[in-house]
């Protein structure tokens, strides 16, 4: 792969991981403000039809059971959990598309501490996302990687 080539792909994930990143402050902020009961609700609106006609329907039963079990404290943690990955991502971004150094190892090391994390919850969980996400990390931290020792060598080169 050629060095213009890798340098689209990773502005492409960098604003994919961006996009991403807003999302999930988003659905932090939204989580910290909209109550337990309200989420349980509209959970429950969205799922009764799909229930009525299929009691067995996969992914209306989980999503109502999720959303019976779904305590202030959990809302607390997705909350916080959105929010702080939703920042620390967006930073992380920001330095990439900017160009500072100091950005690449850090990205690496972050979505790798978060592939971790996502491993961890997938033991639990099976959630066929977590790995969709982990595999999109891991693309994106080769090219972080890539982009990383194409920005070092031509700072070498040049001297910076």
């Amino acid at each position: 792969m050629n060095e213009k080539r890798i340098h689209q792909a990773f502005e492409i994930g960098i604003l994919l991981k961006g996009a991403h990143a807003l999302i999930e402050i988003a659905g932090g902020i939204a989580l910290y403000f909209v109550s337990a009961a309200t989420i349980a609700g509209w959970v429950n609106t969205l799922t009764q039809d799909e229930l009525s006609e299929d009691p067995q329907d996969f992914l209306a039963r989980h999503l109502a059971t999720l959303a019976q079990h779904f305590s202030v404290g959990s809302k607390r943690f997705y909350a916080f959990y959105l929010l702080s990955h939703g920042l620390i991502k967006i930073l992380l971004v920001a330095g990439l598309l900017r160009g500072k150094l100091w950005s690449y190892p850090a990205s690496l090391v972050a979505l790798g501490l978060f592939i971790v994390y996502q491993l961890y919850r997938f033991s639990y969980t099976q959630s066929a996302g977590l790995i969709v996400l982990t595999i999109f990390d891991l693309v994106v931290m080769a090219l972080i990687w890539l982009e990383y020792r194409i920005v070092r060598r031509r700072a070498g080169a040049t001297g910076s």
